[in-house]
């Protein structure tokens, strides 16, 4: 599940995963890119700094990374499980342990 939450950077391919902060991340390579949308940016223009954002087309520059992060853990176990069969049971479920949360797909 780890999977789920790590970001990859365009430019150099290094790996991380934000804890807090702004959505704007930085690479040590100098590459700019979103953390909600994982794609490559040019400074602030992507986003909208209000809190919920107004504009729907532009991704939130404040975001709870705990809630992220258990919006994409869920997203992923849900496409697994019916990728791989869904008749079946776990015996560790990867969902009891994380907050409930809606997922929204920016």
């Amino acid at each position: 599940m780890t999977e789920a939450i790590v970001r990859v950077c365009w430019k150099c391919g290094k790996r991380f995963i934000k804890d807090d902060g702004c959505n704007k991340m930085v690479c040590p390579c100098g590459a700019m890119m979103c953390y909600i949308c994982k794609k490559g940016i040019r400074g602030y223009d992507h986003f909208d700094g209000n809190h919920p954002p107004k504009d729907p087309r532009k991704c939130p520059l404040w975001s709870n990374s705990v809630i992220t992060h258990a919006e994409e853990v869920r997203a992923e176990v849900l496409r697994l499980q019916e990728e791989l069969d869904p008749s079946v049971t776990l015996f560790h479920n990867p969902l009891q342990d994380l907050p409930e949360v809606s997922i929204v797909v920016h």
